[in-house]
This record gives C-alpha cells, sequence and structure tokens, in this order.
C-alpha cells in the first residue's frame, strides 16, 4: 500500500530550477540554473551523515520532498528550499496515479 500524501501537508514553497548552458564571450560554457516553477511541497530530512571528503569533513543529508504531479520534473532539476539547494536523485510517482510525486534528494555542504 503507498503512503497517502494529504494536500495540507505542502506547506513549504520550494523553487524548481533547470540548468542552462550559455557561451561567454571568449567561448567558456558558463553555467546557471533558472526557476520554472514555484511549488507548495512537504520537505523532510531522510537521513545525514559526515563523511571525511578532499581531506576536509562535510556533511551529507538525504531528503525527501513531496509534491502535486509535475510532468516536468526530471533529475537533470533541482530544489531550492530557503536558499538550500537540492540534487534530485530520483522522481518516484508513489501511487502512480499522477496525483503527487516525491522526489529523493541529496543536500551536501561543508561546515
Amino acid at each position: 500500500m503507498a503512503k497517502c500524501i494529504c494536500p495540507s501537508s505542502l506547506k513549504h514553497r520550494i523553487e524548481l530550477q533547470a540548468m542552462t548552458e550559455t557561451r561567454d564571450v571568449i567561448g567558456g560554457l558558463v553555467t546557471t540554473w533558472t526557476t520554472y516553477a514555484t511549488v507548495r511541497a512537504a520537505v523532510r530530512q531522510a537521513s545525514g551523515r559526515e563523511i571525511w571528503y578532499r581531506q576536509q569533513t562535510a556533511t551529507m543529508a538525504t531528503w525527501s520532498i513531496d509534491l502535486r504531479y509535475r510532468a516536468d520534473v526530471t533529475t537533470k532539476h533541482r530544489a531550492v528550499y530557503k536558499g538550500r539547494v537540492f540534487e534530485i536523485r530520483s522522481v518516484i510517482d508513489p501511487e502512480q496515479s499522477r496525483r503527487y510525486l516525491t522526489l529523493a534528494c541529496d543536500e551536501t555542504g561543508a561546515p
């Protein structure tokens, strides 16, 4: 049985962003992120840990974001909530009903 996502639990406002690459004046690639939608969602931390990466301690957190179904969300996009950036690792339609999506996301950062 799939979990039920209640509309009243979508209390957070997130931005969905897509990456665009353009050329600068000398021909180099410039990567920018552009917000293509602002939606209501439920954002919750699934797990967290500290890792040793490139000779420094970094924190890694796994997050789960529930939102109403959108056909335009992919793992090439990212979500932003209160200035925090979440890389989308998977997009799941838990009931296969096109009503809601669950995004499994990673947030990484150094202290």
